[in-house]
């Protein structure tokens, strides 16, 4: 099958075209406007996406850009659209070459657009991301936490990132073109929030990882503000025998879940893929139907009574490649961990109440 994705997309103009969207910021978003105005290497433009605030927003925005010669172009959603949708439908009139999502709430480095641009260019990448430091609402920084991050800059191939992972939508630069290929209203369940629309960060992830390289720059490029009323922030830390909790108890519902994502998303390379494919998308398309195979394994394992019955069906799991690196077509070592783990103490959960004290936690 074959389709014409493009729709009404702009034709494409050599810049960065940032895409920055609102909802009730006006007590930040003057500052991170500023930060995107004052780039060593200029935007193109700003695509302001205003989702019905009830605040000053807009008028904090119409002050900053009267003050700039960039075009700042604002817009205002006629219904709530909600965060995800708001970037991927302005983008769809972004002009850029590259688009940068911009939240509402942080602040860039000066040089995060000339640096992600670089590296872009010097590895033939389609996306380029990078570390944030954490700051307070005063923007003071903030403990990192368990985040680790990296040494130096690291290129990941098509096919090889963690088909679960992701990157905070506001440290990515990407290839328009990306957003072209399917439409966005077709891109389906969310692979972290269960029943939400994917979320667009986690969309270019899917199709940046298909269809090119991604390069991880070592260089924290933005401050990432955590504040109350931001749509998301850094999790609460949760005690270690909470989250075994979590995946003893929802582990089967949550790989079959997963398998369903995945089905659907090897179904969109499946249909989606032009007359002229390349092999990408063929190749993402069996990808994505490999990890469907292997999260059904883990749910029938995550459900299974008997320990020798969990035993057998997780040597079977590693004879089937389940936890290959995610390079060779796994899901990787972390979830044999994940899954041996949750085998051996589902059973003393049910036998002991291994977690009836850890509600606190």
């Amino acid at each position: 099958m074959t389709h014409d994705a493009r729709g009404a997309w702009p034709v494409p103009v050599d810049g960065v075209s940032v895409v920055l969207c609102t909802y009730d910021g006006a007590r930040f978003v003057r500052e991170q406007l500023e930060t995107v105005l004052g780039q060593t290497h200029p935007p193109l433009e700003v695509v302001v996406s205003d989702d019905g605030s009830t605040d000053d927003t807009l008028d904090v925005v119409r002050s900053v850009a009267a003050g700039t010669a960039t075009p700042v172009h604002v817009s205002r959603n006629r219904t709530t659209l909600g965060f995800a949708d708001n970037f991927l439908q302005a983008s769809t009139r972004a002009r850029g070459r590259w688009i940068a999502f911009s939240d509402q709430d942080d602040r860039w480095a000066p040089e995060k657009l000339e640096r992600s641009l670089d590296a872009l260019g010097t590895h033939g990448a389609v996306l380029a991301t990078h570390p944030v430091r954490l700051v307070d609402e005063q923007g003071a920084p903030l403990p990192a936490g368990r985040r680790r991050r990296p040494r130096g800059t690291r290129v990941v191939p098509p096919g090889h990132a963690d088909p679960w992972g992701n990157h905070f939508g506001f440290t990515m630069l990407l290839e328009r073109s990306l957003l072209e290929r399917i439409p966005s209203s077709e891109r389906g369940l969310d692979d972290f929030t269960p029943g939400a629309p994917l979320a667009h960060d986690r969309w270019v992830h899917f199709l940046a990882s298909t269809f090119g390289r991604t390069v991880l720059l070592a260089e924290p490029l933005a401050d990432y503000r955590q504040h109350r009323s931001q749509a998301y922030g850094r999790l609460p830390h949760r005690g270690i025998r909470a989250r075994i909790r979590t995946k003893v108890e929802a582990g089967r519902d949550q790989a079959l879940y997963l398998a369903g994502v995945a089905a659907h998303r090897a179904a969109l390379l499946e249909d989606w893929a032009p007359a002229g494919d390349d092999g990408a998308w063929r190749a993402g398309a069996r990808r994505w139907r490999a990890i469907e195979s292997h999260c059904r394994r883990r749910a029938e394992l995550q459900g299974a009574g008997p320990v020798a019955r969990r035993a057998g069906l997780l040597a079977g799991n590693v004879w089937h490649g389940v936890y290959r690196s995610t390079g060779r077509g796994g899901l990787g070592a972390e979830r044999l961990v994940e899954d041996v783990v949750v085998s051996v103490l589902r059973g003393r959960a049910t036998r002991e109440g291994y977690f009836a004290s850890t509600s606190s936690e």
